[in-house]
């Protein structure tokens, strides 16, 4: 079955193509059908045969080699093969290598010629285009000394240039003098010659020496007539583009390219990178030699120093070659990312400093998409996700809670972009959190919500401190118990839900027997762990909806709601006697070691109760009453109870 992927993909079985897709049949110039069945190697130059072979054979699992494709659409494509290692089934996926032919007219028509002079300064070797011209053909010109077809005006300075080359090894070295030309004996030419002293590579072992003829307006027509349509595209494209040698020799360069390197006067067959300098000058230097030893393009973004500024420079580099094949030509735009490069620094500082923080920060589309999260709310999503959760915000916040916070929040957000509230967040373990949270929303031109910026804050301290606060201000600080104005809060709401349903509401007001004796005895610090044993003793025995307060020094009061039988109430009123007269042991303070005291007291109860034919009672009409019915039992004898019930 032919393969159906957006890629051109063969199978190969034993060096056979045994399938094929379309993509694949278009890149090798045969059809499908012509594919399938033929040796992979048959597809390729002879050259290029052998590589292709080993490719196959290549243990590694997955590997490439760069060939060129047999045929009149000659190609140079790049083959990834995946296998076993044994090769007998692979995948072998094409990648073109074949670089648009822009300017390929063009730098045909470019004087460019390159030689390659042995120690004693004979020519070893000259490029394709210097031999085609030579009128001897390409063999004349070996063995020869360049510097014999040099004018003889200008033969000094064309020495003194090749002394600096001598000099200052792996150093480019420029000089413009006359020479013959090389079809026309007679003809003298200006030439631009630009050195490298190469005694030192093995493979190159002498002198380098580039030759272009310097004619810029013949350069620039070249250009105009090769591809016009490129150069009205060029001189208006918002981007620098420059077109150069192997050797960094600029054949043209737009409008662009000469502002974006503050250089007006950038002229043809200057370096353009002789104006980054540094760090910047290699990266770029390396993007070139990788154009021109394997033809493969590179990008490198970098700094240059403009006017006295630092902008930055998003550069790339292609190979282009000439139609004769000749050496490569280099096709490099430039394109100004100052104000990205500057934004994404901004960005990464903002997302280092959320990362540092505790808050919480998420940034998500409307449908639940999430567009950035920070260290602290990654945290928190991965305990989530170990325990089985999806990895989502709502995971954050329980279902109803959601459904509420959203329905407010949309509902304010639709007259401003930003929303304030709290939140309660998920932190695992059924545990949750409360946060004050703030939203921000981004619209779309249409006004469709575009993404929602979440920042979120643990308030927990904050809530706790509330709590103390609001802890203080309603119970006694020695006790515990209510105080006197949550105690009269709570009575005002008793009687106001007995005045509705007549549903009977009683206080009982207490006070200690022989309290003051303890205090004048064993000190203070004695009494208050009486009354703090004592209202622990009043929490066991009263009812969970009774509200039990401390409203003096051992004066106590009991509000009962729901009550109105007498006889439950004498009962109720008997155990807190009981457990009030229980004894209480006190810790020996004195210098001397002594065993602890034990000690009792008693206490007086007094009870007012409004019944259920009674609804029009207040507070302090009840409150009096029980006030009174303490009195009468603390003259009884005390450790007793009195019942009043309004008449």
């Amino acid at each position: 079955m032919t393969i159906a992927l957006p890629a051109p993909i063969l199978r190969v079985h034993d060096g056979m193509v045994v399938d094929a897709n379309p993509l694949a049949a278009i890149e090798v110039g045969r059809s499908l059908d012509g594919l399938i069945g033929t040796a992979l190697v048959d597809l390729f130059e002879l050259a290029d045969r052998d590589a292709v072979a080993r490719l196959l054979g290549e243990p590694v699992p997955t590997t490439s080699v760069t060939v060129s494709t047999a045929g009149a659409d000659r190609r140079r494509v790049e083959l990834r093969a995946a296998g076993d290692g044994d090769g007998r089934t692979v995948v072998v996926a094409l990648r073109d290598r074949t670089e648009e032919r822009l300017l390929h007219a063009v730098i045909d028509a470019v004087a460019d010629s390159t030689l390659l002079l042995d120690p004693e300064g004979l020519v070893r070797w000259q490029s394709r285009t210097l031999g085609t011209q030579m009128r001897g053909g390409p063999e004349a010109g070996l063995g020869f000394n360049p510097l014999e077809r040099i004018h003889p005006e200008d033969l000094p300075g064309v020495l003194d240039a090749s002394a600096q080359v001598v000099a200052a090894a792996g150093t480019r070295v420029r000089h413009v003098a006359r020479s013959r030309s090389v079809t026309d004996d007679d003809a003298w030419q200006l030439i631009e010659m630009t050195g490298i002293d190469a005694s030192d590579d093995p493979d190159l072992g002498g002198f380098l020496i580039q030759v272009c003829e310097v004619e810029d307006a013949q350069v620039v027509d070249s250009l105009a007539e090769a591809d016009g349509r490129f150069l009205s595209l060029a001189d208006a494209a918002p981007v620098g583009i420059l077109v150069s040698d192997r050797l960094g020799r600029t054949v043209y360069r737009n409008v662009a390219a000469k502002e974006l390197l503050g250089e007006p006067d950038l002229l043809v067959h200057t370096d353009w990178r002789d104006l980054a300098s540094g760090a910047s000058r290699d990266l770029i230097d390396g993007i070139v030699r990788g154009a021109v030893d394997t033809g493969s393009p590179g990008s490198v973004t970098t700094s240059f120093e403009i006017g006295g500024q630092v902008r930055w420079l998003r550069v790339h580099i292609a190979p282009r070659r000439t139609a004769s094949g000749s050496d490569p030509y280099l096709i490099t735009t430039l394109e100004d990312v100052t104000s990205e490069i500057e934004a994404r620094e901004a960005t990464d500082r903002l997302t280092h400093m959320l990362d540092a923080t505790s808050d919480y920060v998420a940034v998500f589309r409307p449908t639940g998409e999430i567009l950035y999260v920070n260290a602290a709310t990654r945290a928190l999503l991965d305990v989530l996700v170990g325990e089985g959760a999806a990895g989502e915000l709502a995971d954050l916040i329980d279902d109803e809670p959601r459904r509420s916070w959203i329905s407010a929040a949309m509902e304010e957000l639709e007259t401003t972009d930003v929303w304030q509230g709290n939140l309660e967040l998920n932190t695992g373990g059924g545990q949750v959190i409360p946060v004050s949270a703030m939203g921000l929303i981004r619209r779309l031109p249409d006004g469709e919500l575009d993404w929602v910026a979440i920042h979120a804050r643990d308030i927990s301290e904050l809530k706790q401190a509330e709590h103390l606060l609001r802890d203080l201000a309603s119970h006694d600080h020695l006790t515990g118990l209510a105080n006197r104005a949550l105690f009269t809060e709570r009575l005002e709401r008793a009687v106001a839900g007995h005045r509705r349903e007549r549903s009977g509401v009683a206080v009982m007001f207490c006070d200690l027997d022989g309290f003051k004796a303890i205090n004048d005895r064993h000190g203070h610090a004695a009494g208050d762990l009486v009354l703090s044993v004592i209202a622990d003793r009043l929490r066991l025995v009263t009812r969970e909806t009774d509200t039990t307060a401390r409203v003096g020094g051992d004066e106590f009061v009991i509000v009962c709601e729901r009550i109105t039988d007498l006889v439950e109430l004498g009962e109720l009123a008997q155990r807190v006697i009981d457990a009030v007269n229980g004894p209480i042991t006190l810790p020996n303070t004195g210098p001397v070691p002594m065993l602890p005291v034990r000690i009792r007291v008693g206490i007086s109860v007094g009870v007012g109760v409004a019944g259920a034919d009674h609804p029009e009672v207040d507070a302090d009409r009840l409150l009096t009453l029980a006030d009174t019915a303490m009195y009468r039992a603390k003259a009884a004898g005390g450790t007793t109870s009195v019942i009043d019930v309004l008449r």
